[in-house]
């Protein structure tokens, strides 16, 4: 019973933790996507 108040009280911490991480990882994926279609269009367009 104890670890369950622990985990409630914790619980809305690890949450937005995890919902932190994922949008940070979005972010990064979204980044690198973007930087490794301007060096592709880069390449592309170079004669």
């Amino acid at each position: 019973m104890n670890d369950l108040i622990e985990f409630h009280k914790y619980g809305k911490y690890y949450e937005n933790l995890m919902r932190l991480k994922l949008l940070e990882s979005l972010q990064i994926a979204k980044y690198d996507l973007s930087s490794a279609h301007r060096s592709e269009t880069l390449s592309f367009h170079r004669p």
